[in-house]
């Protein structure tokens, strides 16, 4: 039987995901993917990826028990539109593509993400709606937070904690055990060698703190 699932998000990170939806079906797995929600008007009735863009997070609304992929790369937005839905009867599975490994005793949370030749070892933890991108790494005892998105091919080693809504860049690495701060971002191919803290950029080899923005700054969108 068929278990309809929809994507929010019509662009990049949402094609991506409408294409692990349909290799997981292609694995066996009963998914069918029936379209995209975007906030942008403009595309409604449009066709994204061979699916329709079907509206809103109105038109879930009633719409009780429907799956829920998110297709939106940038923590922050992923944070808001998790808030925006929270009063609908909505599922938020964890997906994991066919060819992402996940070891023993590691979990992966509602709404949690892991694309293509993903690996995660043993004994880690991965909160609700995180990301794994393409080919990210996960090593023994890591615990990756809410929200937070590893770019493709960030390798953490073992006990390295990434904070909610951490956003890690494309191949970023790490030394073992070191924190970063919640709502913390760095920048692709940065080197992580000591802990950062929260609500601070950090760029460069080894990494350092380029700048640093107020608490709650995620809450708000920027102006457009």
């Amino acid at each position: 039987m068929s278990r309809p699932i929809v994507v929010y998000g019509a662009g990049g990170h949402g094609r991506e995901i409408a294409a692990l939806i349909r290799d997981l079906r292609r694995a066996g797995e009963s998914w069918e993917l029936q379209g995209f929600l975007s906030d942008d008007p403009t595309s409604w009735g449009n066709e994204v990826a061979g699916a329709p863009v079907l509206g809103d997070g109105q038109w879930a609304a009633h719409r009780h028990g429907l799956a829920v992929a998110l297709g939106v790369g940038d923590p922050a937005a992923r944070y808001r539109v998790v808030a925006n839905l929270a009063e609908y009867d909505l599922d938020f599975p964890p997906l994991v593509h066919p060819t992402a490994t996940i070891m023993e005793r590691s979990s992966i949370g509602r709404g949690g993400i892991a694309a293509a030749g993903v690996v995660v070892t043993v004994d880690v933890e991965v909160g609700e709606f995180a990301v794994l991108n393409v080919q990210a790494s996960l090593s023994h005892d890591c615990r990756a937070g809410p929200y937070a998105t590893l770019g493709p091919r960030a390798a953490l080693p073992g006990g390295v904690i990434v904070g909610t809504g951490c956003d890690i860049g494309a191949g970023t690495s790490s030394v073992p055990r070191v924190v970063v701060g919640d709502w913390a971002i760095v920048g692709a191919g940065a080197v992580i060698t000591r802990d950062l803290p929260a609500d601070c950029t950090a760029v460069g080899v080894p990494a350092r703190v380029s700048s640093r923005r107020k608490a709650g700054w995620h809450l708000v969108a920027p102006a457009r």
